[in-house]
């Protein structure tokens, strides 16, 4: 079982605490790689069998999932950018091919892609299973085809790197290197979805005077990569997967140290001032983002003459909604050892959780669990457990609607009489913020569980 800083995440089969695990840290992080989206349209090459695609699921907003992942737009239900697939293949490789070889077989598919694939069109080649573990020759069939598909072919040789990703080899391959000269009053976004919270951000930004040069991750593209160079900030989302994607990307595309003296991740490895401000989460949270982003930028004063005039509305309409939350409150559900994560947005996916409940005006109770006989110190607002009888009575029994769970459809909660919420329903940004009070407004009424449990 790997730990929460591990490289590779290894989990087994009945869990013994799979019981009391509601955040779902690990799947999360297990299948974070998939929301590192392409926009731009590519030929999707898999070498290995067919089953080995089944291994992790879809996340296309539009199929039930297990989880509620953090990256799925709240409203919309898809994942940040649509993923533009021109084409996806695979060798699908048999038990014949396992004894045999499948090298024939991708280089057949290979040299028809070349033919076939629309101009301009990236090819991603990714090995499975299969291939690597009979230690096939991809990296000879791969340097044969080379010279027919040129710079648009893109190898993940996950043998010699399982953790190498998509974005990590365009960036490598397609950023400038620090070569382009740099705009002063121009950013780049780090780890912003392309949603309506971060183009309402973009908006603020570019009303005082500030213009975003560029956006990557959790979606990217090549023009996004290839103008990268053209800001003197970086602007960074608090992030801890996020931040460990582009710091590998930058270390593959310059080499070198990736972090500064004082902790924030160099992005910039490129050469480039970078600021990890806390995340724009809430009218508070929106307002302290845009000035530390705003100080970087070297326009420190701007705000405080403009805050009344772009924050008037979303203010307002926070008022009316808020007001309908008071008294109203949430569980949290967690082992008593990991708890310290709601006070790290960078471990809850750049969501500051609490501070974002309290503007609201939401109470939060926690549920902690205790392995049998050790000491459960009295404390406000938390509930002991250590048994899932423990637990249900729980959650049957406190005054509230609403549990955080990162499971999709999470059973212990509804059969309780409880409504599950997640990270999903939070938004960045003003009129985000407001959207986000006005979900959580929904959760915290419904009565549906309530009437219906067991």
């Amino acid at each position: 079982m790997s730990s929460p800083d591990a490289d590779i995440e290894i989990a087994p089969w009945g869990d013994p605490s799979a019981w009391r695990d509601f955040f779902q840290e690990r799947q999360l992080r297990r299948d974070f790689a998939a929301s590192l989206t392409l926009k731009d349209p590519c030929v999707y090459v898999s070498h290995g069998d067919f089953e080995c695609q089944m291994a992790s699921p879809r996340m296309d907003g539009e199929s039930v999932s297990f989880l509620s992942y953090p990256w799925v737009h709240p409203s919309a239900g898809l994942p940040h950018g649509r993923l533009r697939v021109a084409a996806a293949l695979s060798t699908d490789l048999d038990e014949s091919d396992v004894i045999l070889g499948g090298a024939k077989k991708l280089d057949a598919l290979l040299a028809s892609v070349a033919r076939g694939a629309p101009a301009g069109c990236l090819v991603a080649l990714v090995p499975d299973c299969v291939p690597l573990l009979t230690g096939e020759d991809v990296e000879g069939i791969v340097r044969r085809r080379a010279p027919a598909l040129g710079e648009r072919l893109v190898y993940l040789n996950l043998a010699a790197d399982p953790r190498a990703t998509l974005f990590e080899k365009l960036f490598a391959k397609f950023h400038g290197g620090g070569r382009r000269r740099a705009a002063r009053g121009r950013v780049n976004l780090v780890g912003f979805p392309d949603v309506a919270g971060t183009r309402e951000l973009i908006g603020l930004l570019a009303g005082l005077g500030v213009r975003v040069n560029a956006r990557l991750l959790p979606d990217f593209s090549v023009a996004e990569i290839r103008r990268w160079d053209g800001a003197d900030l970086q602007v960074l989302l608090p992030h801890r997967l996020l931040e460990a994607a582009f710091e590998r990307a930058a270390l593959s595309a310059k080499g070198g140290r990736t972090r500064s003296e004082d902790g924030v991740p160099m992005a910039a490895a490129a050469g480039r001032r970078a600021v990890a401000p806390p995340a724009p989460y809430g009218l508070a949270g929106t307002r302290r983002w845009l000035e530390a982003v705003l100080a970087a930028a070297g326009k420190p004063r701007l705000l405080r003459e403009a805050w009344p005039r772009l924050s008037a509305d979303a203010e307002a309409g926070f008022r009316r909604a808020k007001s309908r939350l008071r008294g109203r409150s949430v569980i949290l559900v967690d082992d008593a050892l990991a708890v310290a994560r709601y006070s790290d947005p960078r471990r809850t996916f750049g969501v500051p959780l609490l501070p974002v409940l309290r503007e609201m005006g939401v109470g939060v109770r926690f549920a902690l669990y205790r392995a049998p006989g050790k000491a459960r110190p009295p404390r406000r607002g938390v509930r002991w457990f250590s048994s899932p009888r423990e637990l249900g009575r729980i959650l049957r029994g406190e005054p509230c609607r609403a549990v955080f769970s990162n499971v999709f459809f999470d059973r212990r909660i509804t059969r309780a009489g409880k409504t599950p919420f997640s990270l999903s329903i939070f938004e960045m940004g003003l009129a985000g913020a407001v959207r986000s009070l006005r979900r959580m407004d929904g959760v915290t009424s419904l009565d549906f569980y309530e009437k219906n449990a067991p």
